[in-house]
C-alpha cells in the first residue's frame, strides 16, 4: 500500500530471497541502495543472494562495503559470519561471531551460534562453555540442541536424546532436531528401536521445508539420510544429488551425504565425501564420533576433543 517505504522493499527482498527468486529479491534490494537509512541492508541483502548464486568473493565485497558505511553493529557481523558457515570458512566466521558477543554480550541467540560454529571446528570445552552461557540469557532451543551433539560425540547417547526431547519442546517445527533424536536413538541399542518412527517425522518435515525453501542443500541432504534410515534408497540419492547440486554449506552437506552412502553401503562414495567435509573444515571429533561411519568403519573414535 505504501511502496515508497523502504520497510516494505526490505521485506520483499527478503521473501523472494527465501523462496529463491533472485531476480526479483535483487530489484528490491538495489531499491534500497538508494535510500540513506537502508543502504546497508541492501547491500546485506545483495551478499545473501550473491552466496546463495554460488558468488562467494562479490558477497563478501558487498559485506565490506556495507561495513566500511556503518558503525561496528552486531547483526552486520552476525549476517556475514552466517554466511561465511555456509561457505565453509568456518574460522572467519567464528572470527565474526567473536564480534558479534562483544558488541552483543547480552543476546542469548548470538551466544547459541558462536557455540555452535566453535563445535563444529571441534572446539568442544568451549562451543559448552558458550551454549551454556546463551542458556543462562535465556533457554533456546539451538543452544540445547548443540549440547545435544556435544553429548553425542561424547557417547552419551541418552543424554543426547533427552537434550534433543528440550530443543523439539522449545522449537517443535524444526525437522533438525527430529532427526537429532532420531540419530541418538538408533546410536543406543536400548532405543534403536524408536528411531524409525522419528526418523519418518523428521522426513515428513523436511519435505514440508524444502516446498518452502527450495535452495536449502542441507535440507536435501538430511532429507535424503532421514530416507535412507526408512530404507528408501532411490528417494534417499536423489535427495543428496539435489543437494550436491545447490553449492551452499559443501561441507556440512558433504558429512551428511557420507552418512548417507556408508548406511547405503557405497563405501567408496562416502569416502569422498568424508575428504569433502574434512578439506572444508568439519572437525575430526564429528566424523570419528558419527555412529553409522564408526560401524561401517570409516571412521575411528578415538579422537580427543579439542577445548
Amino acid at each position: 500500500m505504501e511502496p515508497a517505504l523502504g520497510e516494505v522493499d526490505l521485506a520483499l527482498g527478503d521473501l523472494f530471497r527465501v523462496k529463491g527468486d533472485h531476480e526479483n529479491a535483487m530489484r528490491y534490494y538495489e531499491k534500497l541502495l538508494l535510500v540513506p537509512e537502508f543502504r546497508v541492508r541492501g547491500l546485506i541483502g545483495r551478499a545473501q543472494v550473491l552466496v546463495d548464486q554460488g558468488h562467494e568473493d562479490e558477497a563478501i565485497e558487498q559485506f565490506r562495503l556495507a561495513e566500511a558505511q556503518a558503525p561496528p553493529d552486531a547483526q552486520l557481523y552476525a549476517e556475514l559470519g552466517y554466511q561465511q558457515y555456509r561457505m565453509g570458512k568456518y574460522q572467519d566466521a567464528i572470527k565474526s561471531y567473536r564480534r558479534v558477543v562483544d558488541l552483543r554480550p547480552d543476546r542469548a541467540a548470538y551466544w547459541s551460534i558462536y557455540g555452535a560454529l566453535l563445535l563444529h571446528i571441534g572446539k568442544n570445552d568451549a562451543a559448552m562453555a558458550a551454549l551454556k552461557r546463551s542458556i543462562d540469557i535465556e533457554p533456546n532451543a539451538n543452544s540445547l540442541a548443540n549440547m545435544g551433539e556435544v553429548e553425542y560425540q561424547a557417547g552419551n547417547y541418552s543424554a543426547a536424546a533427552e537434550l534433543y526431547r528440550q530443543a523439539m519442546g522449545l522449537n517443535p517445527g524444526k525437522f533438525a532436531y527430529v532427526g537429532y533424536l532420531a540419530d541418538a536413538l538408533s546410536a543406543d541399542a536400548s532405543s534403536r528401536n524408536l528411531a524409525g518412527e522419528a526418523y519418518a517425522l523428521a522426513a515428513e518435515r523436511a519435505k514440508k521445508f524444502i516446498t518452502l525453501k527450495k535452495n536449502d542443500a542441507m535440507a536435501y541432504a538430511c532429507l535424503g539420510w532421514y530416507l535412507a534410515n526408512l530404507g528408501e534408497k532411490e528417494e534417499a540419492i536423489v535427495m543428496l544429488e539435489s543437494s550436491e547440486r545447490i553449492k551452499n554449506e559443501v561441507g556440512e552437506v558433504a558429512f551428511v551425504n557420507a552418512r548417507t552412502l556408508a548406511l547405503l553401503g557405497d563405501k567408496e562414495q562416502a569416502r569422498e565425501r568424508i575428504d569433502v567435509a574434512r578439506r572444508y573444515g568439519v572437525s575430526a571429533s564429528r566424523i570419528s564420533s558419527d555412529a553409522t561411519l564408526v560401524r561401517v568403519g570409516l571412521a575411528s573414535q578415538e579422537v580427543a576433543f579439542g577445548n
